[in-house]
């Protein structure tokens, strides 16, 4: 997005400045010029047709130690934040809810507001992206790349 515009105090701006300034919500509206116009940094690009869906009626039975056998769909997955556990590419969990899962390729932007729980500590994407140690320890997880794409260098990101 290279478009350029000028904000209500008259200061020239461009696309990736309502990406970085956390303006999305203000230049971004659906009627607008800029909204076309900078449809990566807005976060309106269509999707390709070749992008999967979960599978609406999929479930499938989770014996747990608690509560017994229970029926989880793929909503119950991203919610829960149980994709590094069931959603393994090729699984039965990973063909069926590649969405929820992070098995599509992600928009090239680390989500700021994910967060994962290592060894008793939260992290999110900026925490990993200071150490090669700590991206080589996180970014083969499968959720943690779709979440933090631009961090863990994930191949559709790399070359954007």
């Amino acid at each position: 997005d290279t478009f350029e515009f000028a904000s209500p105090n008259k200061e020239i701006r461009n696309c990736d400045w309502i990406k970085r300034a956390g303006q999305r919500n203000f230049y971004c509206t659906m009627d607008s010029e800029i909204t076309s116009k900078c449809v990566r940094s807005c976060h309106k690009c269509p999707e390709p047709e070749h992008v999967s869906r979960d599978v609406a009626d999929f479930t499938f039975i989770q014996q747990t130690k608690n509560k017994g056998p229970q029926v989880r769909d793929c909503l119950w997955f991203k919610k829960q934040r149980q994709t590094d556990r069931f959603c393994l590419p090729g699984s039965d969990v990973g063909t069926k809810c590649t969405r929820a899962c992070g098995l599509v390729d992600p928009p090239c932007e680390d989500n700021v507001e994910y967060r994962f729980r290592f060894e008793k500590s939260w992290h999110d994407c900026a925490s990993i992206a200071s150490s090669p140690l700590q991206q080589s320890t996180h970014c083969t997880v499968t959720a943690i790349m779709a979440q933090c794409p631009v961090t863990c260098q994930h191949p559709a990101c790399v070359a954007t």
